[in-house]
């Protein structure tokens, strides 16, 4: 069953503390959008999770990446290892996810996370539309066992939604995160089940805070409008073509 989490995209901590207590009983996990947060609020981002009292995705996202990080990529080393460091061994104060792209990796980052049971989502953001090599960066998404793969693209096109389809069809990992992003990527956002994906992400837009990409909608969306946790992996797709 997949799990709804709810980004949050807020300057300040307590902005986001609010934003995810609005949402309390409709989601499962939030993500902490690091990259959204003013200078000083990062200083405190290791006390977040278990402020948040659910499990907590740390997220540092590049604007190449859709994200508003604009520093270098030592600064943005320094962000996640303020969030992962001081690991409780009681996992629940810790970040239960962290986000790390497919070009970045440390190899002290990664064995931190896993020492104090952070699993890590190795993802690949691609807001220009999706590539030609899926294959290629699946098989490189998911080399190591222990990491969540994650490929999240803004489609351009119908062509581009069914061929991420297909490709989520082919996919066979346990845990895994196929998103579509945009107009034509939306579909995705409703049939997470129905691509495996464990994860499907919320706007907080009801608490104020900007989407954290496009085509996300909200919770209460979610449930009341698309039912979306109904949804099975044996549906079948259907479109309807109209003038």
């Amino acid at each position: 069953m997949a799990q709804l989490c709810l980004c949050l995209t807020g300057k300040t901590l307590a902005e986001n503390l609010r934003a995810l207590d609005m949402y309390r009983g409709r989601i499962d996990l939030a993500e902490l959008r690091a990259d959204c947060l003013d200078p000083n609020e990062v200083l405190h981002i290791r006390s977040f999770p278990e402020r948040a009292g659910i499990p907590t995705i740390l997220s540092v996202r590049r604007r190449a990446d859709g994200g508003y990080f604009e520093d270098g990529e030592g600064a943005r080393l320094v962000v996640f290892a303020k969030g992962l460091a001081f690991a409780s061994r009681d996992r629940r104060l810790n970040f239960a996810y962290v986000d790390i792209e497919q070009d970045f990796r440390i190899p002290a980052l990664e064995e931190a996370a896993r020492t104090f049971g952070t699993r890590i989502i190795r993802s690949r953001y691609c807001p220009d539309g999706l590539p030609e090599n899926l294959d290629a960066i699946w098989a490189d998404l998911s080399r190591d066992p222990y990491e969540i793969p994650k490929l999240a693209a803004v489609l351009r096109g119908i062509g581009e939604t069914r061929r991420l389809f297909e490709f989520a069809d082919r996919r066979t990992d346990k845990d895994r995160i196929v998103s579509g992003m945009g107009e034509y990527g939306f579909c995705f956002r409703i049939l997470t089940s129905r691509t495996g994906s464990m994860i499907n992400y919320a706007s907080p837009s009801l608490a104020g805070l900007p989407p954290a990409a496009p085509g996300q909608a909200t919770a209460e969306e979610y449930e009341s409008v698309y039912r979306w946790r109904k949804i099975r992996k044996d549906y079948a797709l259907y479109g309807i073509l109209g003038g």
